[in-house]
């Protein structure tokens, strides 16, 4: 990121921003696109975010609802993790109960940080700013290491299993389903058909039945609930028929005839 004024400028409509707001947007989306290649980000996010936090305390003062927001959020994780150790017991047979004792603290970590951003650092345009900014860099490097891959043999970046499908930065390929999603959706708010064309690729060397399925579902109800189009009640309607009967669908289809199956649309 260039520091001081030149991001500004470059915040939607040209309008400036809290660099604290910008600087904390980053740090809370910097796992989804980078934990494939950084396994400690999260504890960078985490970090970042408390001391950002800091910050805007040093700074004051801070409004009293965002106190009752983070405090509401983390009350409510601990009383969870404190009912299901006094009436129930962690899991026997797949790990320690001090493991399962550290993983309860870092639940309650996890999502406290998520109410410290909300109540203090979240703006919808620096939002989805940033989400634009990081779902395309990670997009170019996934397609073109995946590409790079397949037409090399040289594995960079990819998952080797079932042909050398997309990885990029992230964890494995379905986990590119919410970002090419992403990606796809506002591309088509902002008309940019070079990277609509770039997350339907994205898709393709994904390969990933996650990533279609969120994608076939995503879009459409995007397309029939926020978008101007004149016929969108149509398709909503369509929605509202055809979504229930694919959920009736799936519980009582057989999966295993379509797991073991080759065709790839089943």
């Amino acid at each position: 990121l260039q520091a001081g004024s030149r991001l500004e400028t470059d915040l939607p409509d040209g309008r400036s921003s809290s660099r604290l707001q910008l600087a904390a947007t980053w740090l809370f989306v910097l796992p989804v696109f980078t934990e494939g290649v950084l396994p400690g980000v999260v504890k960078l996010e985490v970090a970042g975010l408390a001391l950002l936090a800091f910050a805007v305390l040093v700074q004051g003062p801070i409004p009293e609802r965002a106190v009752e927001r983070i405090f509401a959020v983390f009350a409510v994780l601990t009383l969870i993790v404190i009912a299901y150790t006094a009436f129930g017991s962690w899991p026997a047979f797949t790990g320690t109960a001090r493991s399962y004792d550290g993983h309860a603290a870092l639940f309650v970590i996890t999502y406290t940080a998520v109410a410290v951003f909300g109540a203090l650092f979240f703006d919808e345009e620096i939002f989805a700013w940033v989400m634009w900014r990081a779902a395309t860099v990670a997009l170019w490097i996934g397609v073109t290491t995946c590409a790079f891959s397949r037409l090399t043999g040289h594995l960079l970046l990819v998952n080797p299993d079932h042909g050398l499908r997309m990885v990029g930065t992230l964890t494995e390929p379905s986990a590119w389903a919410p970002v090419l999603t992403v990606a796809l959706l506002l591309a088509l708010r902002r008309r940019s058909w070079l990277y609509a064309a770039l997350a339907l690729a994205g898709q393709a060397l994904a390969d990933s039945p996650t990533c279609l399925l969120v994608m076939a579902v995503t879009v459409p109800l995007w397309c029939a609930l926020a978008s101007t189009w004149r016929h969108r009640m149509l398709l909503l309607a369509g929605l509202a028929v055809i979504i229930p009967a694919a959920a009736v669908f799936v519980l009582h289809a057989d999966p295993q005839n379509y797991l073991v199956s080759g065709n790839p649309a089943e």
